[in-house]
C-alpha cells in the first residue's frame, strides 16, 4: 500500500475520524488521488501564487479551479468506480437472496439477517421481476414464522403484485390461508386483554419561549470569539431536565440501516419496506413516504446516493440531502434560491428568536443555513480535503441528475450550488447528531443509531 505523510493523514483523521482505516476500495483510490492532487499540483501552485489563506474567497475559488481541473483530466469517476445508480441489477439481488436463503436454513433460523438481505435484494431487483417477487415470498415466510401475520399477508400481496411465479402460487396461498386463520384467533384472544399502557410524550422541563414552543425559555444563542455559534442557558440545569424537543431540518438513514428504516419518517419497518425504483439505496414504508421524500430530496439525490456513500462519510450525505431540500424548498429553481441568498443577513437569523409559530419552510431553511461551518478554524490543506469533496459531489450531481442540464444553461446556478455544496459539506461535518432509539426487540444495528439530522438551532 503506499505510504501517506503524516501531515496527510492527519487532515482524513480530522475529517473522517479512525473510520477511515476501515473504508472499502474506493475511499483508499480516493486517498491515493488526494496526496498526489496536494503534492503535485495544489501545493506548489498554491505556494507560487501565495493563497495560503484559507479564509480567503480567492483561495477557495483557486481550489475549485484547480482541482475541477486536475480531476477533468484523471478520469475521476472511472478511477472512483463512479456511476448513475439508476440501473437495478437482478443478478446481485438474486445473489443477495440466496445469502437470505442460507440464514433462513432450519439449521441456522437467523430470520433478522435473512430479512436484511431480503430487502437489498428488493432494492437493487427491477420492478416486476422474478427476484423481487420470491423475495417477497420470502419475507412472507419469516413473518409467518415469527407471527407477524399481518406482515405476512402484506408480503403475499406484495409478492403476487410483482408477478409471483404461477407454479409457486399454492405454497403462496397455503400461506396466506394459515396468516388469515392465526391472526383471526390471535384478534379474539386479544379482544379480552387490556389495552397497553400508553408510553407518556416528552414534555420540557420548563415553559417554552413564547414563539418557539420547542425550546425552554432558558436556552439563548450566544456568539463569542472563544467558542463560536453556541447554546447558553440562563439557568443552572440538572441532568434529565428536557429543555429542547426539535425536529430536525434534515435526517439520513445511516448506512447500516438502510434496509431496515424508512428512509423517509425514520420508522422501522423491517418485514414491509418497499423500494425507490430509481435507485437501489432508499426504501420506505409507504407509497405515501416515497411520494414525500421525492418532492422534498429524493429527485435530486436519487441518481447519486450510492456514489456518496461509497467515496464521502456520513457528513457528506446529510449535505447532499441539505442541497437537495434547499432547492426544494425554493419550488427547485436555483435562481430563487441565489435570489433568496443574496438578499439574507445571515447576522438577523436566530432560531431562538424568531416566530415558529408563524414560521416558512424558507424561513427554517434560514436557520439550518447559518449553522456555523468554522471554516475559518481550518488550515489549507483540510479547506483542500474539503473542495475536493465539494468538486466530486458537483461532478456527479451535474452528471447523474436534472440538475446537469439545468447548471450546464446557467453557470451562475453551477456556481451557487459548488459553494453550497463547500458549505453544507462543513456545516454537517460541525452540526449533525446521531439518532439513537432506546429498544431491547433485537432489531437495532449499530449500537441503536439509526439515523442522522442536523437541527434548525444548534
Amino acid at each position: 500500500m503506499e505510504q501517506y505523510d503524516t501531515n496527510f493523514l492527519e487532515s482524513m483523521e480530522a475529517y473522517y475520524g479512525p473510520e477511515y482505516a476501515l473504508w472499502g476500495k474506493e475511499k483508499h483510490q480516493m486517498l491515493v488521488l488526494l496526496r498526489k492532487l496536494w503534492a503535485t499540483v495544489l501545493e506548489p501552485s498554491m505556494q507560487k501564487a501565495n493563497m495560503m489563506n484559507p479564509n480567503a474567497n480567492e483561495t477557495v475559488q483557486f481550489l475549485f479551479s484547480k482541482i475541477r481541473e486536475w480531476l477533468h483530466n484523471c478520469s475521476i469517476r472511472e478511477r472512483l468506480n463512479l456511476r448513475n445508480d439508476g440501473n437495478k441489477d437482478n443478478e446481485k439481488a438474486a445473489q443477495l437472496r440466496s445469502a437470505g436463503n442460507k440464514m433462513v436454513h432450519p439449521k441456522v433460523k437467523r430470520y433478522i439477517e435473512a430479512m436484511k438481505l431480503y430487502n437489498e435484494c428488493i432494492a437493487f431487483s427491477a420492478k416486476g421481476s422474478e427476484e423481487r417477487s420470491l423475495a417477497y415470498g420470502n419475507r412472507s415466510f419469516i413473518c409467518l414464522k415469527m407471527e407477524r401475520f399481518e406482515d405476512c399477508l402484506q408480503n403475499i400481496r406484495l409478492a403476487r403484485e410483482s408477478n409471483y411465479p404461477k407454479h409457486l402460487n399454492e405454497k403462496l396461498n397455503l400461506r396466506e390461508k394459515e396468516a388469515k386463520q392465526a391472526l383471526s384467533k390471535a384478534r379474539n384472544q386479544n379482544a379480552t386483554k387490556v389495552s397497553p399502557e400508553v408510553v407518556e410524550e416528552l414534555q420540557l422541563s420548563f415553559p417554552a419561549h413564547e414563539n418557539a414552543p420547542q425550546l425552554a425559555n432558558c436556552l439563548a444563542l450566544g456568539r463569542d470569539d472563544q467558542y463560536g455559534r453556541h447554546v447558553v442557558t440562563n439557568r443552572k440545569l440538572k441532568v434529565g431536565d428536557v429543555v429542547m424537543i426539535e425536529k430536525p431540518f434534515v435526517t439520513v438513514t445511516m448506512d447500516t440501516c438502510q434496509y431496515v428504516w424508512c428512509d423517509f419518517c425514520q420508522a422501522e419497518r423491517l418485514f414491509t419496506l418497499i423500494p425507490c425504483e430509481g435507485c437501489t439505496v432508499a426504501m420506505y414504508c409507504s407509497e405515501e413516504c416515497i411520494s414525500k421524500a421525492y418532492g422534498k430530496y429524493h429527485r435530486y439525490e436519487c441518481g447519486v446516493l450510492r456514489d456518496m456513500w461509497t467515496v464521502l462519510d456520513r457528513s457528506g450525505v446529510i449535505a447532499l440531502r441539505m442541497i437537495a431540500i434547499a432547492i426544494a424548498t425554493f419550488d427547485n429553481d436555483l435562481e430563487k434560491l441565489k435570489d433568496h441568498l443574496d438578499a439574507l443577513d445571515e447576522s438577523k437569523v436566530d432560531g431562538f428568536t424568531m416566530d415558529w409559530k408563524k414560521a416558512t419552510p424558507q424561513d427554517v431553511f434560514n436557520t439550518a443555513h447559518v449553522l456555523c461551518t468554522n471554516q475559518e478554524r481550518r488550515n489549507i490543506k483540510e479547506l483542500a480535503l474539503r473542495t475536493f469533496f465539494t468538486v466530486v459531489m458537483h461532478n456527479d450531481l451535474l452528471e447523474c441528475t436534472e440538475l446537469g442540464p439545468v447548471c450546464e444553461a446557467n453557470p451562475t446556478a453551477s456556481k451557487l450550488l459548488l459553494d453550497l455544496i463547500l458549505r453544507y459539506l462543513q456545516i454537517a461535518e460541525c452540526n449533525h447528531k446521531l439518532l439513537i432509539c432506546n429498544s431491547d426487540n433485537g432489531l437495532k444495528s449499530d449500537n441503536a443509531r439509526f439515523a442522522m439530522g442536523c437541527y434548525p438551532t444548534c
